[in-house]
């Protein structure tokens, strides 16, 4: 906000104190009282008018899309679309206008939506929430290896096999025979180094039958199917 109407300000309380000391000294009708009094009272009330009629700025959005990059060609393979935004709120995801489904946010504000190998062509996809939206748009083209893919950190999305459909299962992510994380699925491990990784994926009365090979940065979305345990 300008601070013009300081000189305006000052200059009343300087006219204001020159009226005063000259009334102080008998002169009675004194103009320096009333022009002070004057300037004071529009040095004060200029920047509450400013402030009262300054329209109040729209609050951008807070949906963040973190992958992929604005106008990045990406191969004709599976993809995560990645952001943040309001912790625990709703979003809906579009894509060309088309809505796909709704997320929602984690308590950490990350969200993110699966993309199953889509045709080549021209995409725009836009998440929209009660904060907002953002769109973003990207060119999928077939056999291209891009700069995305290969580098890390890198993204893991880990699924039971969807013909089980079962509740509450467990992966288990390690690397060098060591745990670096575990989430029940769907499940999306992030900010991975590049190397060889193996998981296992577990629910009440099934397991993997042995522990299953995931390399970053080539893999990105794995499903894996449970056994019965004996």
């Amino acid at each position: 906000m300008s601070l013009w109407f300081l000189p305006i300000l000052l200059l009343g309380v300087a006219l204001l104190s020159y009226g005063a000391v000259q009334f102080a000294f008998g002169k009675r009708r004194n103009v320096g009282l009333i022009f002070g009094a004057a300037g004071i009272i529009m040095g004060l009330s200029a920047p509450i008018g400013v402030l009262i009629g300054e329209p109040t700025p729209a609050n951008a959005s807070s949906i963040v899309f973190a992958y992929p990059a604005q106008a990045e060609a990406l191969d004709a393979q599976d993809f995560l679309l990645t952001g943040t935004a309001q912790p625990n709120t709703s979003l809906e995801v579009l894509q060309n206008g088309t809505a796909l489904g709704t997320i929602s946010a984690a308590a950490d504000g990350a969200w993110s939506y699966y993309i199953a190998a889509p045709q080549p062509g021209e995409y725009t996809f836009e998440i929209k929430g009660e904060q907002g939206s953002i769109t973003r748009q990207v060119r999928v083209e077939q056999g291209l290896t891009t700069a995305s893919n290969a580098r890390c950190p890198c993204q893991l999305r880990i699924i039971s096999n969807e013909r089980q459909n079962l509740p509450n299962a467990t992966a288990v992510l390690s690397k060098d025979g060591t745990e670096v994380g575990r989430g029940v699925v769907p499940y999306v491990f992030r900010n991975l180094s590049e190397g060889t990784y193996t998981f296992t994926l577990e629910s009440e009365g099934f397991v993997t039958s042995a522990p299953v090979t995931a390399n970053l940065p080539k893999n990105k979305n794995l499903s894996v199917y449970l056994d019965p345990q004996r």
